[in-house]
């Protein structure tokens, strides 16, 4: 072993000095954590030189004042040994093997006559450590590790700060002949557009591409499409079916309400001829238009390429927005027996009154025909407070009339409360998906009070396997805009 081993392990601060040095340590520990602070608070969360400069130093210093921990330890173990051993008797083997195993015999005997035994002992842990931490850091880790490591979180806001992401992105913007196909989004200013054209079919079924942009090495790739729809549905309901049929498998899933009905934002991933890529997309509708953010690169490539793509899907806006949000045309339902109300909803859905419920209630059915046949009925009830005494017994009032109806056993259907942030208060939310007799039924309920009164919607819906008409992104389209559009007659 190095003789020069036993001259570091002298540094260490000796005994009666050690814990002036931790005092200086510590208080520069807390200068430092002040200096980080504020320049997080300017800097936002984005990698920095100076970030990582100061992240370092904390760490080199706590590590420091561990360092610290373990000398004074050590010194009590030595002094321990010598009040046993009356000072005279001879350092332990288990001791030179585990513990001074780097130095030579001499300089062994040459510490522990100065009284400084511990200081090698220190050192050795040192050595170890830092050994140990090296090969952490250089050893390769395998694909598989680092594909779990970047796709653990669904990033939805940006970590650079807005002045960061003006210095690093640039408005693109994409005209079109059609107005709702126009488009704009923050990219990366050396980020490349590819294949820019106009698509010959743009109310092609299905998806259509508008637009694909790129980093220049194409390890991170953001596409944006568009799809008309005839039929309102959100767009979230919308791409989490599409998801499905076209086998993604969804690792995190985000939703925001709007006035075009339920967004999504989507952390995904899926093999393509042998590849794997992992998918960040964002869902919005306007009018009669759908529009996915799609991002995607591989594994490896993805921790790069995230946060451009949620500074892209964040940044998305339509050129020439539409005046109203829904694909179809909505009419104003009045409701007046308990309580003057209105709420709004598609014309698409046949309306009848139901007088089943007798003269002090108000109840509306609302039916979507497809061919013949109902693929959903909702029915909005309005009922005094005398009516029901809480909102299970008015639950179990409804729920057993789609047994009957039906024959779906929902009755134990549980209700959560809900803030729907609308005229309905104390709001309660259940929904349950049951077979009957080969056919799945999806049953929706939301309860609530506006006023004094009992308001309800039931929603009973068809739920094909698979749904490729999207009749249950239609359904609860509808409930939804009745439910959230429910308030007093003006």
């Amino acid at each position: 072993m190095r003789r020069w081993l036993s001259h570091i392990a002298a540094l260490l601060p000796r005994e009666g000095r050690t814990g002036r040095v931790a005092l200086i340590l510590a208080g520069t520990w807390a200068v430092l954590l002040a200096i980080a602070h504020g320049w997080a608070a300017a800097a936002g969360e984005a990698e920095t030189p100076v970030s990582w400069l100061l992240v370092g130093a904390l760490g080199l210093l706590l590590y420091a004042l561990f360092v610290l921990a373990i000398l004074a330890g050590f010194r009590r173990v030595v002094r321990q040994r010598d009040r046993l051993s009356d000072g005279k008797g001879p350092i332990p083997l288990i001791w030179r093997i585990t513990l001074l195993w780097p130095y030579r015999r001499q300089d062994i005997d040459r510490m522990a006559a100065e009284g400084r035994l511990a200081e090698l002992m220190t050192f050795a842990f040192v050595l170890i450590s830092v050994i140990g931490l090296t090969l952490a850091v250089t050893l390769p880790h395998t694909p598989a590790q680092a594909a779990e490591s970047a796709v653990t979180d669904l990033l939805l806001k940006p970590r650079s700060t807005p002045r960061q992401i003006e210095q690093s992105t640039q408005r693109q913007v994409e005209d079109n002949a059609d107005p709702a196909l126009a488009f704009s989004l923050l990219l990366p200013k050396d980020w490349l557009k590819y294949e820019p054209y106009a698509p010959e079919k743009p109310d092609a079924p299905g998806l259509v591409l508008l637009s694909r942009y790129g980093s220049r090495d194409q390890r991170a790739m953001l596409e944006v499409y568009a799809q008309k729809i005839v039929r309102e549905m959100s767009s979230a309901d919308w791409l989490d079916a599409w998801l499905r049929q076209n086998g993604y498998a969804v690792l995190k899933w985000h939703t925001a309400y709007s006035a075009a009905g339920w967004n999504a934002d989507v952390l995904a991933q899926r093999s393509m001829n042998g590849r794997d890529f992992v998918y960040r997309m964002s869902s919005f509708k306007n009018a009669d238009r759908l529009y996915l953010v799609f991002g995607y690169a591989e594994p490896a490539a993805y921790a790069v390429a995230e946060e451009p793509f949620v500074i892209a899907a964040n940044s998305f806006q339509l050129v020439h927005g539409a005046d109203v949000p829904s694909a179809e045309p909505l009419r104003t339902v009045q409701m007046s027996r308990v309580l003057p109300a209105r709420f709004v909803f598609p014309t698409s859905w046949e309306e009848s009154r139901d007088d089943s419920v007798g003269p002090d209630q108000d109840s509306l059915n609302f039916k979507n025909q497809a061919d013949d046949q109902a693929i959903g009925r909702l029915n909005v009830l309005v009922a005094p407070p005398s009516a029901y005494a809480s909102h299970g017994e008015l639950a179990d009032t409804l729920l057993e009339a789609v047994k009957g109806s039906t024959g779906a056993d929902v009755t134990s259907m549980a209700l959560v409360p809900v803030d729907l942030r609308t005229d309905l208060q104390d709001a309660r939310e259940g929904e349950a998906e049951v077979e009957v007799k080969g056919s799945t039924i999806k049953v929706r309920l939301t309860i609530a009070r506006a006023g004094n009164a009992w308001v309800s919607f039931l929603l009973i819906g068809y739920k094909p396997k698979p749904d490729l008409l999207l009749i249950d992104a239609i359904n609860r389209r509808a409930y939804d805009i009745a439910v959230r559009t429910f308030g007093p007659s003006s």
